[in-house]
């Protein structure tokens, strides 16, 4: 049944278009399909790395690659990429498949295993119990909109602890805010064998360093990561690495 949105207000309006993207899972299927691309994008990149490096230097066609995606999809994103090729190209053994899961990862997860994989995963920590953070999402009101006041009505009420906390129950996005966090601390999730997601992400908030993104944050991430991964990866000493990534980080940034 629809009404006439003549007869509504523009706050009523906008209210229930937030529930019904809330209730859509608009933003955790943006996110999912997202992360289900970035995935998807290594295994053919190392494809492509090992035909070209029949004919070119392994290295440099890979070093092309990710400057070519660093131009598409920014720093950030040809970074992850980039550490994403590595691992694949140096992959270890090990006893159990894993997945790096933040916290809106669960409902993905839940979404593409269904009902079969319910008790069959679980959730823990990071290594040294050290938190992190991957992603996020900003509001913003444009300096020209002409409802900056029920615009602010809106955020205000969207990043509420009630309603952060309710997403964190329903979809797995983790709240923002204190208050919010307060309230998902004791939660726990039968699908996943009963593990206490609510204790284990407000514990990995409170350990995760300050982040400061800066103007030349991209290109800062970019260097330091390749520094860590040819140490990791190439066995390079940590003090060379260090000092090539300085070195890099000079000529790039000034």
């Amino acid at each position: 049944m629809h009404t006439d949105p003549g007869s509504r207000s523009l706050v009523q309006i906008v209210k229930a278009a937030a529930k019904d993207f809330s209730r859509d899972q608009c933003g955790l299927r943006a996110a999912s399909l997202s992360y289900y691309t970035v995935f998807a994008l290594p295994p053919l990149l190392i494809l492509l790395i090992k035909i070209a490096g029949a004919i070119w230097d392994p290295q440099q066609v890979q070093s092309t690659l990710e400057s070519q995606f660093s131009g598409l999809v920014g720093g950030g994103g040809a970074t992850t990429v980039s550490q994403m090729v590595s691992s694949g190209q140096h992959s270890g053994h090990g006893t159990f498949a894993t997945i790096a899961c933040p916290s809106w990862m669960i409902g993905y997860i839940k979404g593409k295993a269904g009902d079969a994989g319910a008790g069959k995963w679980n959730v823990t920590a990071l290594p040294g119990g050290r938190g992190a953070n991957w992603g996020g999402s900003y509001l913003a009101i444009p300096a020209t909109s002409p409802h900056k006041e029920q615009a602010a009505k809106l955020i205000t009420w969207l990043t509420a602890p009630e309603q952060q906390a309710r997403l964190f129950t329903k979809v797995g996005n983790f709240p923002s805010t204190t208050g919010g966090i307060a309230q998902v601390s004791s939660t726990t999730d039968p699908y996943f064998a009963g593990a206490p997601i609510g204790k284990i992400y407000s514990a990995a908030a409170q350990a995760a360093p300050v982040q400061i993104l800066g103007p030349d944050d991209g290109v800062l991430k970019k260097v330091m990561t390749k520094a860590l991964l040819s140490v990791e990866t190439n066995g390079v000493p940590p003090a060379d690495a260090w000092n090539a990534a300085q070195q890099q980080a000079r000529q790039q940034i000034g």
